[in-house]
Formats: C-alpha cells, sequence, structure tokens
C-alpha cells in the first residue's frame, strides 16, 4: 500500500475511533478519605484506599473519588476492554486531591494498563505526578498537575492517548512529556485544550509539551497553551500537527522543532526571549509547515533555522515585533525556503531576514523584490514597517486584526487554514487574512491567555452532566479540527505525487 494512502486511513481510523460510541454498562463504586476498605464501595459505604478501590474494578466500572486529601502513591495495573474502558473521576462537582507531600514515593499515578480514563483529579507534590509506560487507550480529562518536577510523563511505547483539559503548573522539567524513556517508542497522541505554565526553575531547560527523540509519530496538539517555561513546544516526534497553539514568553524558543513533517497552523509565539520557532538539526533534512501563523516580539529571532538542509515552508503568517532579526538562516540558504503570501515586519529594518550572519535582506529589499529575485519566493508577501495598526492590542495581546490592518484578504496560495485560531471559518473576505485570526467586524477575543497565578484546581469542578454538555458543544469544533487534517494530508500527498 502507497505509504500516502496508508496515512489516509489512519485519519479514516481516528475519525472512526472519536465517534465511536463507548459500552454504557457498568458498576459504580465510591472512595473517600474517611471511608474504609471493609467497606463496600458504595455512595452510603465508600472505601478509603484509591488504589485498593482500583484493585475492585472490573472493565466498564467507574470509581468516583470523593472530596477530599488522599496521602496515596497509586499504581494501575488492571484496565478495562477495548470499548469499555475503567473509569476513575471526581464525584458531580467535588474537587478529591492526591497529594504526595507526606508519601515515600516519587510518582502519585502509576499507569501500566490500556483502556483507562482518569477525570477531574487535583494531583501534587510529588515527583512525576502522572507517569504511564507501556499503555494505551488511556484518556485523562479535566486533571489538574502542579509542583512536581515533571507533570505528566508518557513512556515505553504508550500509544492512543488523548489529554483533554488539562492544566499543569509550577514543575521543574515539564508539564507533558512522551518519550521512549530507554524503551519503544510513543505515538499517537492527541493533546486538546491544555495548559502547562510555570517553570519552577529557571536554570532548568524545562519544557512546557515535549516529544523526545526517537521514531515516536503521529501527535497533535490542538488549543494548547504555555506560558513562562524554557521551550514550549519541543517537537522531536516526526508526523506532528499543532493546531491553534499558543507559547508565550518562553526563554528560549517558542516552538523548538526537531522532528519531520510538523505543520503549524494558526499558532502563536509572543515575547520569546530568543526565538518564537526554532528548527534545529536532528542530523536528519525534515520539512515543517508554518500556515496562517503569528511569530511576534523576539528578542533575537522570530524565525531561526540552523541547518539549509531543512525546509521551512512559510505561507500566510505573520513575521512582526522582532527586536533583532526577524528569519534567520543560520548556515546558508539552499532551497531550504518555501514561502508566500506573508506579512514581514521587524523592529530592525535592516536585519528582516539574515543568511548565514553575511548576507541582510531589509524590509525594502523585500519590498523591491530584492528578496523574491534571489529566491524565487515571497512574490505576494507584503511589509509594515509600523506594526501598530496590525493588531488590536499588541501590548495586551490581542492579535486580532484592527479593521485597517494590511492582512486583510491579503492571504492565499497553496498552504490556507481552513478556519482561524477561534475556528471561525475562512475567508470571511473577498480572500483569507494573513496571520492566525480572520477579521470579522466587532469580533471579541475569545480565547486569552490565562492569568499569571492560576488557582488551584480551577478545571476540576465538572459533574457528569457539565462534561456532557461541554462534550456536545466540543463535537462540531473537532469536526472541524479532523477536516483540517485530512486537508494538511491532502496537501503533503498533492506535494509528493
Amino acid at each position: 500500500m502507497p505509504h500516502y494512502l496508508s496515512r489516509f486511513l489512519l485519519l479514516e481510523a481516528l475519525l472512526f475511533s472519536f465517534f465511536s460510541i463507548v459500552c454504557v454498562y457498568c458498576d459504580n463504586f465510591y472512595v473517600a478519605p474517611l471511608g474504609s476498605d471493609e467497606n463496600q464501595g458504595t455512595l452510603e459505604n465508600p472505601w478509603r484506599s484509591i488504589e485498593y478501590s482500583i484493585n475492585q474494578l472490573k472493565a466498564g466500572d467507574t470509581l468516583f473519588l470523593r472530596e477530599g486529601v488522599y496521602s496515596e502513591s497509586i499504581r494501575i495495573y488492571e484496565g478495562g476492554e477495548e470499548n469499555n474502558r475503567i473509569i476513575i473521576r471526581n464525584y458531580q462537582d467535588e474537587k478529591p486531591l492526591i497529594e504526595g507531600s507526606s508519601v515515600d514515593a516519587a510518582n502519585g499515578l502509576v499507569i501500566n494498563t490500556g483502556h483507562l480514563e482518569l477525570a477531574g483529579l487535583e494531583i501534587s507534590n510529588w515527583e512525576c505526578g502522572i507517569w504511564a509506560e507501556s499503555s494505551y487507550d488511556i484518556q485523562i480529562t479535566n486533571c489538574t498537575v502542579h509542583d512536581v518536577s515533571y507533570g505528566i510523563g508518557f513512556s515505553d511505547g504508550t500509544h492512543n492517548f488523548t489529554l483533554r483539559d488539562c492544566y499543569l503548573h509550577h514543575f521543574d522539567l515539564y508539564g507533558f512529556d512522551a518519550s521512549p524513556s530507554g524503551g519503544s517508542d510513543c505515538y499517537d497522541g492527541t493533546i486538546i485544550n491544555c495548559t502547562a505554565i510555570h517553570g519552577r526553575d529557571p536554570e532548568q531547560n524545562v519544557d512546557g509539551f515535549a516529544l523526545g527523540h526517537g521514531d515516536q509519530h503521529g501527535f497533535r496538539f490542538i488549543n494548547c497553551i504555555t506560558i513562562d517555561v524554557a521551550d514550549g513546544f519541543d517537537i522531536s516526534a516526526d508526523q506532528t500537527t499543532l493546531i491553534g497553539c499558543w507559547a508565550d514568553r518562553c526563554y528560549t524558543a517558542g516552538y523548538k522543532i526537531w522532528g519531520d513533517e510538523v505543520t503549524l497552523m494558526n499558532c502563536i509565539s509572543s515575547d520569546g526571549s530568543v526565538s518564537n520557532l526554532e528548527l534545529d538539526w536532528s542530523g536528519t533534512p525534515k520539512t515543517v509547515s508554518v500556515i496562517n501563523c503569528d511569530m511576534i516580539n523576539a528578542a533575537t529571532f522570530n524565525i531561526w533555522v540552523e541547518n539549509p538542509k531543512d525546509t521551512l515552508i512559510l505561507y500566510n503568517s505573520i513575521i512582526a515585533g522582532g527586536k533583532n532579526i526577524g528569519i534567520a538562516f543560520e548556515s546558508g540558504l539552499n532551497d531550504g525556503y518555501i514561502g508566500d503570501y506573508n506579512l514581514f515586519q521587524n523592529g530592525d529594518k535592516a536585519r528582516m531576514i539574515v543568511i548565514s550572519y553575511e548576507q541582510e535582506f531589509s524590509l525594502n529589499d523585500i519590498n523591491s523584490d530584492n528578496w523574491s529575485s534571489k529566491t524565487s519566493q515571497d512574490t505576494h508577501t507584503i511589509i509594515t514597517e509600523n506594526s501598530n495598526n496590525l493588531f488590536q492590542d499588541v501590548e495586551n495581546k490581542n492579535f486580532i486584526p484592527t479593521e485597517t490592518s494590511p492582512t486583510i484578504d491579503k492571504g492565499g496560495g497553496e498552504y490556507q487554514a481552513p478556519f482561524d485560531y477561534d475556528g471561525l471559518a475562512r475567508p470571511n473576505g473577498e480572500g483569507i487574512d494573513i496571520g492566525a485570526y480572520e477579521y470579522y467586524n466587532n469580533r471579541q477575543n475569545t480565547r486569552i491567555l490565562p492569568i499569571t497565578e492560576m488557582p488551584i484546581n480551577s478545571h476540576s469542578n465538572t459533574d457528569n452532566n457539565q462534561t456532557e454538555e461541554s462534550s456536545t458543544g466540543s463535537l462540531t469544533f473537532m469536526i472541524i479540527i479532523f477536516a483540517a487534517l485530512v486537508i494538511i494530508t491532502i496537501i503533503i500527498i498533492a506535494r509528493r505525487h
């Protein structure tokens, strides 16, 4: 079977699995800090220990955690069955806390099984909040992990997992990571609406979201945010797509890309202390596509490409506000750049694009076609010397276009996002707008960055009714997301054949 056809069939399989109906037959059991393991595990007579309770479950059962503090490290070695997961979650809007400050163990939860769902839990004061190894069909929803060295770590072949609506904050080395860790490669993971903020130690190379080296592949980040870490998204896995993600105030790179066939669509990086986007050399040539993205206000490079053997595809994106260099091709430029329909602006007008720190192309060079005559790229790219009219409120990081923004209706070409950062349809005029947002009259910024100090357990107040309502609301958006993944695959097929 041709490799491009197998990828398309993989997307069909994802759609099928996403819309599959899970078996509803199950028993409900309960655990509470003041319960007893000699009880029957009912609402009126709950068990006491979470791990004891889990060991009593069978496929399809749900264990509800009542509010309170659970000072125990939990190991989960038995899961459910296909389409019949074991579910471990909070009871209604209660807030169970799995807390490790007084426990002689490294990990809050250790998972080594399949067909498992966790929801509505708060986990704090461990070396690692959640650690999964050799696991599969794992879904973690609405969980908060904080004050840990490592947030959520997946390792040794863990695959077919989903993280949704999780908040990870105040960690030392990563919020989320999937890596071989000496074992098999992880693959096929989806991370949706998750936030990773605040590396506790600025001396550490802390990651918000990371995918480790190896032959890992097939990941999707959708609507994820990371703030105040070294590397926001450190991506070494191949065939990874990031849609509607945001990296802010990262002190090394907002997006550090090592893997091949990585696509950023409607993504934003702002105020990177060094760079907003890095293509780091992994020893093997790769292609990174950046479509309708905003790279704004980096201190050194808005985009940095280490090796000319890598290919950067840059379409319909805003590269603006750089304090030093807009785009740097560190070691030269062969045929490794494909770009058009962008908007370029830079604080240092003379250094919009720099090649090997020897050739410099100014904004005027781009406007007068000196750049396009050298590269045959960016023939429709526009410039602006002043970024004040680009966005509604740069200071407060509202990057929605103003009604007079030069980005409006100026997009086009082969690589276009079918919707914008907020999920609104493109185009809304004669052509799509350049950048992550599409201009709509009187639109409001509906997705804003979280507050600097996040309240504890701010997203674990979810009862069954709330979950059902939110899942209905997110269904339409997920259809759009998967449609975008299909479009990306078709684009890749068209380019290669």
